[in-house]
């Protein structure tokens, strides 16, 4: 004869899942509370003193303005963008995103007539420590070409590494995540 707490687990078979479903949505709500005190100013730029809790949410702003502006271009302007937005971009991370740009981008940009549009749907500060931060950003790029039929819009998870030289934050990395 089974006992009587092994009769009770074989009638309900979803009781390990009731507290592992809760600690998820516990897990999510927490995510999401983290994400928007941080674009609120009341994240970790306090913790480690980073800066002003007015000057978070701009630094954030600038970092997506950035990455926008580098993922957007046409056959015309692909060289160009990259010259002007050089400035926001570390010296060795601006060095290897022009190589991409004059061996792959532009060359396909000028064969294929593509044109990226990029615009941010969101963006947030996930850490951030002296000079260095990391800015979590989402995009959604379309693009146009010859070899498309008609426009392909794509999203995108970019994870941004910035760093502070001379008070000023410059774009050291992009990764896809």
């Amino acid at each position: 004869m089974a006992s009587t707490s092994e009769t009770e687990s074989s009638r309900d078979p979803l009781r390990w899942r009731r507290p592992f479903g809760i600690g998820v949505v516990l897990a999510l709500v927490a995510v999401v509370a983290i994400h928007y005190g941080w674009r609120s100013g009341s994240g970790p730029e306090q913790v480690v003193g980073a800066g002003s809790s007015a000057e978070l949410p701009a630094f954030v702003d600038d970092v997506e303005a950035h990455v926008v502006a580098l993922l957007s271009y046409t056959p015309g302007n692909v060289k160009k963008r990259l010259s002007i937005e050089g400035a926001h971009l570390s010296d060795e991370f601006a060095d290897a995103f022009a190589k991409l740009t004059s061996t792959v981008i532009a060359p396909d940009a000028s064969k294929y007539d593509v044109t990226v549009k990029a615009k941010a749907v969101s963006s947030g500060l996930s850490s951030i420590r002296d000079s260095e931060a990391l800015v979590l950003v989402f995009v959604e790029t379309t693009t146009t070409s010859k070899r498309l039929a008609e426009p392909r819009v794509d999203g995108a998870r970019l994870r941004v590494s910035v760093v502070k030289v001379d008070g000023k934050w410059l774009i050291s990395e992009l990764d896809p995540v």
